[in-house]
């Protein structure tokens, strides 16, 4: 008969030797379903297998260690419980020495570096103090964890490579895939929720993916009879577990870190251990990461400057790949280097503790979430208050800049529009015709969609909300010129600054012949004079007009022009605001849409502004006298410096009180027309 120990759960059965398999096989525990490589015992002490069982022949204490780890001559070695001095072979034979000498302990880490799994053929009494924290009680020193790491690299390189890259292609192809699939979907249908569904649903698959792959990773690591196939196979068994310990280990980290620094690297050295718990161990979820908590309890600084110095030989390594071609490949080829290095400690963390109850206490779950979920809220506080605050502070900014982009949001539709509480500020601006309305663009569009081209004029053609027609030709020899007469619907704010809202840029002037007659040389075809100055008129219906001069080459005449081609372009104030100043705020600011402004002077009737932001967000500025009455505006020049504009401004009699008005930002619409001549 021959006993046969499960390296997981500790559960052992003694089985007829004839029934064991004579090759190394991989066998399942029929008590915690995990599989495991068996290996038969040697016969001979130059067969070279993975590790032998040493009895002491004292108390009968067993334990796995490697073969390599005992000389073909044997070692004599001391039993660490009753003390018996005996000799082991590589071939598992034990045999007591007659005479006491000074020898190694049995499960000295130091000696047998490369021990694997302990169990007991009978419980031993509760550990004594002394037992549960032994002077032996020492990891494997660290180049012998490189050694070792970079044998078994060398060894399992035609696997782990594979898994890893596996890791890394699953991890991030599907993601990258679906997102452009939702980016192209967005583009095509304008629904930046399908980008979002697809992104999410790439990052669901990745997640699965890759975690699957590294899984499968530990398990060709802890087995090394696994080959890919069978490892993927096993990882796949385990691999919504190492999600879900995955996500345990990044939420209490993270809550760590949120507890001032300190908490966050002692919770990542505890529980890191729980991905390989979860690959070897049947242990799930919280207790995976309680019983790695146990097993690095007592060697806490041992296994982070383990740790350390892994990450900073990593850290050169990366540097020095780095100087050649093909480095960060090599670099990235070496990662399962890591896993084996952590897998090592792991190793002898479990040894270390086989005489030690290393099941989590009554409550220790609950008491750890708990921790863990107070860290998370304070994060999630100290993210979440300063974003609501930047937000409360820039809502109306943020509005505008998303209403301009006209992204199309799948948001309910937004309340209809309903006009501004009276104030007296109004009420005066209201008085002298003058009536901001802090409109945003879901206003406009709808406005736009509802606005009727003005005028009964059958020679005007509809161009959006407004109409164009062909006007009077005046035959100058030199520069020859016509006007384009514009009416454009009765939309709120026009009349704050007709000639910046309304633009007429000309593309091309055709004659019957086909040339283009447009002088855009002309000192008169700037952007400045393609700006029309509107005003309002009641007749035959509210709507606002105006004018434009377009330039011909010399010697056109009216009968040669068969079309005109350009674009009309009606920019809309957003979020507009208006306050109210005086002279005792002389050399104060105030904030008006988000932008700075300052009372420099006021004195009779000229005011010094200076103002900070983008001046094409400045509407206006009315003066009232003492009577509340509108005074007449009597001019202004202005200066600019990056964003700063000094603006002086004149009025036609004493200034009592000034309105600013400012938009907090602009909305876009083109709209393309081509003009016939009658």
């Amino acid at each position: 008969m021959e006993q046969l120990s499960c390296p997981h759960c500790g559960f052992s059965k003694e089985i007829a030797r004839e029934r064991l398999p004579k090759k190394p096989a991989r066998v399942t525990c029929p008590q915690c379903r995990v599989p495991f490589r068996y290996a038969p015992p040697s016969r001979g002490p130059d067969r070279d297998t993975f590790s032998v069982t040493i009895v002491c022949p004292g108390c009968g204490k067993s334990k796995i260690v490697s073969r390599e780890a005992i000389p073909g001559a044997g070692r004599q070695v001391n039993c660490a419980d009753c003390r018996t001095d005996f000799t082991i072979f590589r071939d598992g034979r034990s045999e007591p020495v007659e005479e006491k000498e000074q020898s190694e302990e049995l499960f000295d880490p130091r000696s047998l570096t490369r021990e694997i799994e302990t169990s007991r053929e009978a419980p031993d009494p509760a550990p004594t103090r002394a037992q549960e924290s032994p002077a032996s009680a020492v990891l494997t020193g660290v180049g012998d964890l490189f050694r070792e790491s970079w044998r078994i690299f060398m060894e399992r390189a035609g696997t782990l490579i594979p898994l890893y890259l596996l890791a890394m292609v699953v991890g991030a192809g599907p993601f990258f895939i679906l997102f452009l699939a939702g980016f192209f979907m967005l583009q095509s249908q304008g629904s930046i929720a399908a980008m979002v569904v697809a992104g999410a649903l790439g990052a669901v698959v990745a997640t699965i993916g890759a975690s699957w792959a590294t899984v499968a990773m530990l398990c060709a690591i802890a087995d090394p009879g696994l080959g890919i196939r069978a490892a993927l196979a096993s990882g796949w068994q385990r691999v919504w577990s190492f999600i879900w310990v995955y996500l345990l280990v990044s939420f209490m980290v993270a809550g760590g870190y949120a507890l001032l620094l300190i908490p966050g690297v002692v919770f990542s050295v505890w529980f890191y251990f729980g991905h390989y718990v979860v690959a070897i161990e049947p242990e799930r979820g919280m207790a995976a990461l309680l019983k790695s908590k146990n097993y690095v309890r007592g060697h806490f600084w041992p296994v982070l400057g383990r740790g350390a110095a892994l990450v900073a030989a990593f850290m050169v390594i990366t540097l020095l790949l780095g100087l050649i071609p093909a480095g960060q490949l090599l670099a990235t080829l070496l990662m399962p280097f890591m896993f084996i290095y952590f897998f090592l400690i792991y190793r002898d963390l479990k040894a270390l503790k086989n005489s030690e109850d290393v099941t989590p206490a009554a409550g220790e779950k609950t008491m750890w979430l708990s921790v863990g979920t107070l860290g998370n809220v304070l994060l999630l506080l100290a993210l979440v208050l300063p974003l609501w605050s930047l937000y409360t502070e820039n809502s109306q900014r943020i509005r505008a800049m998303l209403g301009s982009a006209n992204l199309a949001f799948e948001t309910p539709s937004p309340p209809p529009y309903l006009p501004p509480a009276a104030s007296p500020q109004r009420e005066k601006l209201a008085a002298q015709g003058i009536a901001p309305v802090s409109l945003w663009a879901d206003d406009y569009q709808e406005l736009l969609q509802k606005a009727q081209p003005p005028g009964d004029d059958p020679s005007a053609v509809p161009v959006g909300p407004a109409t164009l027609r062909i006007g009077e030709f005046w035959a100058d020899a030199a520069q020859p010129h016509l006007w384009l007469k514009l009416t454009v619907d009765e939309l709120p704010n026009l009349e704050l600054d007709g000639r910046n809202f309304t633009r007429l840029r000309i593309e091309r002037v055709v004659t019957a012949a086909g040339a283009d007659v447009y002088d855009r040389a002309s000192g008169f075809e700037t952007p400045f004079f393609e700006q029309v100055s509107l005003s309002h008129s009641e007749h035959p219906q509210p709507h606002f007009q105006g004018i434009r001069n377009v330039y011909l080459k010399a010697g056109t005449g009216s009968g040669d022009i068969v079309r005109i081609e350009g674009t009309l372009t009606l920019t809309l104030p957003l979020g507009v605001e208006v306050h109210h100043l005086d002279p005792s705020m002389i050399g104060q600011r105030v904030l008006v849409a988000e932008k700075h402004v300052y009372l420099k002077e006021l004195e009779g009737s000229e005011v010094l502004l200076e103002y900070h932001g983008n001046f094409d967000h400045y509407l206006t500025a009315v003066a009232f006298n003492r009577d509340g009455e509108q005074l007449a505006d009597a001019g202004s020049s202005w200066s600019t410096a990056g964003e700063v504009t000094t603006l002086q401004k004149g009025f036609a009699g004493e200034i009592a009180s000034l309105m600013v008005v400012v938009a907090s930002d602009q909305l876009q619409r083109d709209y393309p027309f081509a003009l016939q001549t009658p």
